[in-house]
């Protein structure tokens, strides 16, 4: 073992990457949800379903946020080398574990948000298509927990999934990636599912062809969660096929971190509709009467010169 002051430092390599990408989406989700408080958080003078599941999701991605910040401090997404200080090893590890614990049960939180919202814009019309959303959130939230138990039990020693030199066996990890497969995919799906779902409702409506595809368009985000819950699924695999630990997690990360913010900067698009739309009209209603302003200045100003003599009259 090296002296400590032999070691270098941990944070590198695809550790900026992680936090650049990650914070600057966290940034733009905390934008949305402080504009959701304001505007719609309220129904009938109650706080509204979606916005306490969005709020917990909320809660619980900053905790991950944070939680992974530190794994990235302790080189996450940096390569191991005979110069890393094997205590950084075990504590990015460790931070890793936790915030990958925190995500699985932040993106069941935020899918529960979706549908909650989604429940009170359908109300009591199409009462069939009511139980497919309770389907998609009651079996998110099981699958999450399954994972979550099959995690913390995968070692017969608990702390042995973040620290290899200790002694013992991890004999549930192959069915961990296996489950992480199936979690992963079923994710995917539903992700699916529900930004194609409102299609369906907002069509129906009695409402101008042009607010429909908007609405539809606002809703459809989630096709990009989708896409990255299925290239997260894809990197599960790597996790045990790599003794790289700080480095095989790179991409797993920050795809996972990418699928958490958008689900929730996408599903807090539609919410926040009449916040823009009184956005866009006071600033339409502004620069309307700047316009007529701007319009009336230059013949006031060209009497004004042409009183004065600067102006010729072809002017």
């Amino acid at each position: 073992m090296l002296p400590h002051e032999q070691y270098t430092n941990p944070y590198g390599g695809n550790g900026p990457l992680i936090l650049g990408v990650s914070w600057s989406l966290a940034s733009i989700a905390t934008l949305l949800w402080v504009g959701r408080a304001w505007t719609a958080s309220l129904r009938d003078g109650k706080l509204r379903w979606d916005f306490i599941w969005v709020s917990v999701a909320y809660v619980f991605a900053l905790l991950g946020q944070i939680i992974i910040t530190f794994s990235v401090v302790h080189g996450l997404g940096n390569n191991v080398t005979p110069r890393t200080d094997p205590s950084d090893i075990r504590l990015a590890s460790l931070y890793n574990w936790m915030s990958e614990i925190v995500i699985i049960f932040d993106i069941a939180f935020a899918k529960i948000a979706i549908v909650s919202f989604l429940l009170m814009i359908q109300g009591s019309t199409y009462p069939r298509l009511r139980y497919f959303l309770h389907f998609v959130w009651v079996t998110n939230l099981l699958l999450s927990i399954n994972q979550v138990v099959l995690i913390t039990q995968q070692c017969k020693e608990m702390p042995k999934f973040w620290d290899n030199t200790i002694p013992g066996n991890c004999d549930l990890r192959a069915t961990i990636s296996k489950i992480g497969f199936l979690q992963g995919s079923f994710g995917a799906a539903s992700d699916l599912a529900l930004a194609i779902y409102p299609t369906y409702i907002y069509w129906n409506l009695q409402m101008p062809l042009r607010m429909k595809i908007g609405l539809c368009a606002s809703t459809g985000g989630g096709i990009i969660a989708c896409v990255m819950a299925t290239l997260k699924t894809i990197y599960i695999a790597v996790i045990n096929t790599t003794n790289d630990v700080t480095a095989a997690f790179t991409k797993l990360v920050l795809w996972a971190f990418i699928e958490l913010w958008l689900i929730m900067i996408i599903s807090s698009i539609p919410p926040l509709r009449p916040l823009f739309v009184k956005v866009c009209y006071r600033t339409s209603t502004i620069l309307s009467h700047r316009g007529q302003s701007i319009a009336s200045a230059p013949a006031d100003r060209g009497e004004g010169l042409q009183l004065h003599g600067f102006l010729r009259k072809d002017d």
